[in-house]
């Protein structure tokens, strides 16, 4: 998915905000299978590994976004909403 998306995240650092998200998506999909014990739950039930996953994957959006050109960001936002 990553290479297919290379021309779009062709800014440095936007790559590996892709890798972030991705990693994290998957990471937590994957937490849901495994049995943890009602006292390893750590937050709104999640498991310390799915809270790092959020974390991940909100700081590779952080980068994703941050590294978009200006004026693809101020037409994502002035657009009308229908």
């Amino acid at each position: 998915v990553l290479i297919a998306l290379q021309r779009r995240l062709a800014k440095r650092g936007a790559m590996f905000g892709g890798l972030l998200i991705f990693y994290g998506i998957a990471r937590f999909v994957v937490d849901f299978l495994r049995f943890y014990e009602e006292s390893a739950r750590v937050l709104f039930g999640l498991s310390f590994n799915q809270v790092i996953s959020i974390v991940l994957i909100a700081f590779g959006v952080f980068l994703v976004v941050r590294k978009m050109p200006d004026n693809h960001r101020a037409a994502q936002t002035d657009a009308p909403n229908d």
